[in-house]
């Protein structure tokens, strides 16, 4: 008899020979022994040795070939001859099959890489009600764009309101959200030649960025600086360019005075922080008290409260008797009208959003008797008709202004896709030290 029937214990196993893989191949032997006696149906015993050949040939002859001609002696021995057959075979042709698994995991991992996850949206509503993560194609880039492998991508109240319907761009149903994304360039179309992949990039006017990867025109791609963190690059295009673009536009001079409400919003923030290197005064206006506190912490000055019953007091004790020339309004309602009524003669209110309402309540009177010019400003618009050297010499001065730590960037909280609808919310939250993010 090959083995014995008495059970060997541990310590004979041991004491016959010391070495941990001898233990090991005599425990197999013996399991396999007891599977055989288990076994007696000639069915159950054909099973089992298609199942142990079969995984001989898929590890492509992976275990040592005297191993399992051993184990089919054990469990089926009239079929030693078949096993030893098949086995050869996959010998002979193990170059063929190694290929043909190695092409079919290819295919898988290619199957894989065709689909990406996004947030979309079927109708438009409250961004809590209605966004959501599929499964979508995965973009490829045509001449002249690029592939962007998104990192971090802010939420703006435009890309919020754009899924509610109610901003200057209507996008077709179904639709992705998101303007604004930090990412490394994934893949490159046709004639692209001033970026690489791998290189991180900033985007600020492309819409859909919220993806695992978007679509953009290589011109409008910006390359981000190493010292620049992901937290500013990812927000450094819309907000701080359409700030600075908008101080830009206002040909105020230093130690000229502007009014803007919403000091406490990421452009009010922004506005304030760009105006003081240019030695341009900043009269913010807040609707809590709490606000001010909240700016001053931030090294932003100059702010009052209109919940206050003597504001209008307090704002002549910080501006004396300097004209306030400009005028930003950010809220709408009401607050667009208490900006007008603080304006000079020959004064502009420029009507940057709408943040409590879309319609505005001002006065006819201070319009008439005082001469101010009301228009809008959009960022996109302006930005689109910039003369390029003046593009380039704003983004410069941002870069700058962030590097010196003269303008900081915040972030308040990170969320991943499948939180979209919980960051949504989280955006409108008061009181808010930084912008909310997503991250795929």
């Amino acid at each position: 008899m090959f083995f014995s029937r008495r059970r060997t214990t541990n310590r004979e196993l041991r004491t016959q020979n010391g070495s941990a893989s001898r233990i090991l191949y005599r425990r197999t032997r013996l399991q396999l022994v007891r599977t055989r006696r288990a076994c007696r149906n000639l069915k159950t015993r054909l099973m089992l040795l298609s199942g142990w050949t079969w995984v001989a040939a898929a590890s492509l002859v992976g275990f040592e070939m005297l191993d399992i001609i051993f184990g089919a002696m054990i469990l089926a021995p009239e079929f030693l001859p078949l096993v030893i057959i098949t086995l050869a075979l996959v010998w002979v042709f193990r170059e063929k099959i190694r290929g043909h698994a190695q092409n079919m995991m290819r295919q898988s991992s290619k199957v894989r890489n065709t689909v990406m996850r996004a947030i979309t949206h079927t109708q438009f509503g409250e961004p809590s009600d209605v966004l959501a993560v599929e499964e979508v194609p995965l973009p490829e880039p045509s001449a002249g764009e690029v592939r962007v492998r998104t990192i971090l991508s802010p939420i703006h109240n435009h890309d919020l309101w754009t899924i509610r319907g109610t901003y200057g761009f209507k996008p077709e149903l179904p639709a992705r959200a998101g303007t604004e994304a930090v990412g490394v360039v994934d893949a490159l179309g046709e004639g692209v030649t001033h970026l690489s992949v791998g290189q991180r990039v900033a985007s600020g006017s492309t819409f859909g960025v919220w993806a695992e990867y978007f679509i953009a025109k290589a011109g409008a791609l910006i390359p981000v600086d190493d010292s620049i963190s992901d937290e500013a690059a990812a927000q450094l295009v819309a907000m701080p360019f359409s700030a600075i673009s908008l101080l830009e536009s206002l040909d105020l001079a230093e130690g000229d005075w502007l009014v803007q409400n919403a000091a406490n919003g990421a452009v009010g923030r922004l506005v304030a922080q760009l105006a003081a290197p240019r030695k341009i005064n900043v009269l913010g206006l807040v609707r809590r008290a709490a606000g001010v506190e909240e700016l001053a912490a931030q090294g932003i000055v100059n702010v009052v409260s209109t919940d206050s019953t003597n504001w209008v007091e307090q704002v002549r004790a910080l501006t004396g008797d300097a004209p306030l020339r400009v005028g930003i309004d950010s809220v709408g309602g009401t607050a667009s009208g208490d900006v007008l009524s603080l304006l000079a003669e020959d004064g502009s209110l420029i009507v940057f959003g709408a943040m409590a309402s879309p319609v505005m309540e001002i006065s006819s009177g201070d319009i008439i008797f005082k001469n101010v010019t009301v228009k809008g400003f959009w960022g996109s618009t302006v930005g689109a008709t910039m003369p390029a050297d003046t593009r380039r010499a704003l983004f410069a001065e941002l870069v700058r202004r962030i590097q010196d730590g003269d303008l900081t960037l915040p972030v308040e909280a990170t969320y991943s896709f499948e939180d979209a609808r919980e960051a949504s919310d989280a955006n409108f939250v008061p009181g808010r030290d930084g912008k909310i993010m997503l991250r795929p």
